[in-house]
């Protein structure tokens, strides 16, 4: 009894003490020869019995237990498993991630299972093939791109070839599928020196480097070609130097290589292959001129360079070359989706109205003008190009800035502000013209004709008012709809705090509205609680005012009134809770509506006013752009911000534009910052260093959108107008 005691105890001293590591091991189903299992606790003389998930065991015959597909070697500090010859390990080809082995049972000398749960020990993946590609012709430098098929293959796998070929130096790869992986040359490189076979002669997908028929020296994948002499053909990016309108009547295309079609006979001159889908040979345009560094192209008649004015300004893109050798791609990258050789505006235009408006002399504040091609100043283009903005030349002459304001608000629209003290003409009776119109550096459009927009009348006389009262048109002064501190100010001779006002939209005194103070030049009108100056935005009207004696009211602009404010709808923001890294997010947009075009200041807490800056402003959208080594949290001059697990709120607490401040508050009145994203701490490495995102892949950097946010539709060739 007393020796069947200490056998049990010396058991349960043993299972204690023997412990199995869990492993992520990586084997391949049919090749890896060895699974090593690491233990602590049993010795080369103990009796090992083991379970697996799946099982490593091969078929039962007639009801007896499976025999092991392996044979165990048991040392101090591992269970080595031979995979026994025929055998493979278990893999299911449903799961493309492999097949993970689990130890479900293992047992010492005899005793219980020890082990709390199955504990993974290896991970099995198919061994993979390669398709052999003797026939595949390419290029040294010509071919830039081409598939290695085969079977197995996976992310993060690495190829060996004859000759030496570096990742990442030499080429770039993408693993299309389990059976396809892209290859692509990189700028400068080539497949190989001499002319011959690309071998691939070891692949390693997870499991170590394999060799591929070894006794051939691997297995070809690519037969490389020399380059013939239209290979070399190649274009430049000139977007941010060469500027079109849509009909321009040429473009150059600046590259080399463009001549090797005198070698080959009947041949004409080089082709291009564009984006947009124009064609040359006539269609669209036609060559009038080439050199080894040049192609000068002209626009046939009725067509554009580029058709969809919507899209524009942007990019006019050439895709492919072909010297006479077969189209090659060009592009900065290995990927050659193109190279921008011009920057495209649509061609401007006014729409004449059919009964030209009558502008009041001085009283009139405001003109819209309607056409197409209209360019926001600030507008940034593919390439990084950031537009000067949409001029007009006027008849009389009102100089920007100086006579008039002018905002585009679309490419349709664009708002003429006359500034105070100002005149749209020195006498009335004139027509106002627009003679030119201007859109970017190619300067005025060749294709404008002067177009009649208004009629200058002359303005109300008001010295006909027998109380002298007069009015000044004000239109400098801008509101909310619903502002916390400005008021509004009506400027003018003989006032007083008893006249009565007319506005329109209409106001009514006591009600909307309050006269603050007043003196003979100036009233000061605040807005009551919960009112509004307009429901929606746009110019407030003074039509009217009668003066505290009564008689008369007097009649502004011949009763169409003067504007005395811009009213300008209150900023409203989207709640966004969008995580952002604290330095390696660079750019922050805030979704809202009621931003001004002409700039807009924003306050952020709890980032510093110093870390970034405005980069563009939209109607619906402001961009924000982070300062470089700067931060969304306040960092710098001994500042040492944490941010707490589940990150920080990124919030508004106020907008500042023409109108003024606006503070965001809740509905008793109280500051009430709104949240536009969520500030997280950067992803690091285990070394601590912060992880950025680098332009790896083989799209970057070429000025084509490859995430799907651009709008889908039809080509835009360059047959239509």
């Amino acid at each position: 009894m007393a020796r069947a005691t200490l056998f049990a105890a010396a058991l349960a001293a043993t299972a204690s003490a023997v412990t199995i590591t869990p492993r992520n091991a990586v084997i391949y189903s049919s090749i890896s020869p060895k699974l090593r299992i690491q233990s602590d606790g049993v010795s080369s003389g103990d009796n090992v019995a083991l379970e697996f998930v799946p099982p490593l065991t091969s078929r039962a015959v007639r009801g007896g237990p499976g025999v092991p597909i392996y044979k165990l070697n048991v040392t101090k500090n591992a269970l080595v498993l031979g995979l026994k010859q025929g055998a493979a390990w278990p893999s299911f080809a449903h799961d493309s991630d492999g097949t993970t082995l689990y130890l479900s049972s293992f047992k010492v000398n005899g005793g219980d299972n020890i082990l709390e749960g199955p504990v993974p020990v290896a991970r099995v993946i198919p061994a993979p093939s390669i398709v052999n590609g003797e026939e595949k012709l390419i290029y040294a430098t010509g071919t830039t791109k081409f598939l290695v098929n085969g079977t197995g293959f996976r992310e993060g796998m690495a190829l060996t070839f004859d000759p030496p070929l570096v990742k990442d130096v030499d080429y770039v790869m993408m693993v299309r599928s389990s059976t396809a992986v892209q290859l692509l040359l990189k700028t400068g490189r080539t497949w190989r020196a001499e002319p011959g076979p690309l071998k691939l002669r070891r692949v390693d997908v997870g499991g170590g480097a394999l060799r591929v028929d070894p006794k051939a020296g691997g297995v070809t994948v690519a037969e490389v070609q020399a380059d013939l002499g239209g290979h070399g053909v190649s274009a430049e990016t000139t977007a941010a130097d060469q500027f079109i309108y849509q009909s321009a009547k040429t473009i150059k295309v600046v590259g080399s290589g463009f001549d090797h079609v005198n070698t080959e006979p009947g041949f004409g001159p080089p082709k291009i292959r564009w984006a947009n889908g124009i064609k040359g040979r006539g269609q669209n345009y036609t060559t009038v001129s080439f050199d080894a560094s040049s192609v000068v192209l002209q626009r046939a008649a009725g067509t554009k360079w580029r058709a969809a004015g919507a899209k524009l300004p942007g990019p006019l893109i050439a895709l492919a070359a072909d010297a006479g050798s077969g189209f090659v791609g060009l592009g900065p990258t290995e990927a050659k989706k193109g190279v921008r050789v011009a920057t495209v505006f649509e061609d401007p235009s006014i729409a004449p109205p059919e009964h030209p408006p009558a502008l009041f002399r001085t009283h009139t504040a405001q003109l819209w003008l309607k056409g197409t091609g209209f360019v926001r100043a600030g507008q940034l283009v593919a390439g990084g190009y950031r537009c000067e903005g949409t001029v007009f030349t006027f008849e009389p002459a009102l100089i920007p800035g100086e006579d008039v304001l002018v905002t585009i608000f679309n490419r349709t629209h664009a708002l003429v502000r006359l500034r105070q003290g100002k005149a749209w003409a020195k006498d009335a009776g004139s027509p106002l013209k627009v003679t030119a119109i201007s859109s970017g550096p190619m300067g005025p459009f060749p294709g404008f004709s002067p177009t009649v927009v208004a009629v200058v009348a002359p303005d109300d006389d008001h010295s006909s008012h027998d109380s002298g009262v007069q009015v000044e048109r004000s239109n400098h002064q801008v509101l909310y709809q619903t502002p916390t501190l400005a008021y509004l100010t009506i400027t003018g001779t003989a006032l007083s705090q008893g006249c009565a006002l007319t506005f329109e939209p209409p106001l009514t005194r006591g009600v909307d509205y309050d006269v603050v103070r007043a003196s003979p030049t100036k009233m000061t009108l605040g807005l009551m609680r919960g009112r509004t100056w307009r429901r929606t935005p746009g110019p407030l009207v003074l039509k009217t005012l009668t003066t505290q004696e009564g008689g008369d009211p007097l009649h502004l602009a011949h009763g169409t009134g003067i504007v005395v404010a811009d009213v300008v709808a209150d900023p409203a923001i989207s709640v966004s809770r969008a995580p952002v890294t604290a330095t390696t997010t660079r750019r922050v947009s805030i979704r809202g509506s009621g931003f001004d075009l002409d700039g807009v200041v924003v306050q952020l807490e709890p980032t510093w006013a110093s870390a970034f800056e405005v980069e563009q402003v939209f109607a619906d959208e402001i961009v924000l752009r982070l300062a470089e080594g700067k931060a969304w949290t306040p960092s710098g001059g001994g500042v040492a911000y944490k941010i707490p697990p589940g990150g920080v709120p990124l919030t508004v607490t106020r907008l500042t534009t023409s109108a003024g401040d606006f503070v965001f508050k809740d509905a008793s009145g109280r500051a009430a910052p709104v949240q536009v994203a969520t500030i997280v701490e950067d992803v690091k490495t285990s070394s601590g260093d912060v992880v950025t995102c680098d332009d790896s892949c083989a799209w970057a950097l070429d000025g084509v959108c490859d995430d799907g946010s651009r709008p889908r539709g039809g080509g835009e060739g360059g047959g239509g107008g």
